[in-house]
């Protein structure tokens, strides 16, 4: 029984880490992508400290994904 949870466990671990991007939108749209979250809250940060208004950071797949949000947020 452990083994099959340790592999459920791994499994889902590479699934959601493998391809994770991170979009950070601002009220005007997709302002960039980032690969790490760690990079997509220095840079919603400062973007926010730049006046950007409000700022959300995403996890998407991939950029056409990203896209796709943008389109939906217009």
């Amino acid at each position: 029984m452990t083994d099959q949870t340790t592999n459920h466990r791994s499994a889902t671990a590479m699934t959601t880490t493998a391809a994770t991007l991170f979009a950070i939108f601002t009220t005007d749209g997709l302002d960039q992508i980032c690969e790490t979250k760690a990079d997509a809250q220095r840079e919603a940060k400062d973007l926010r400290d730049m006046g950007c208004g409000k700022v959300k950071i995403v996890a998407v797949a991939n950029e056409a994904e990203a896209d796709a949000i943008a389109a939906k947020r217009r």
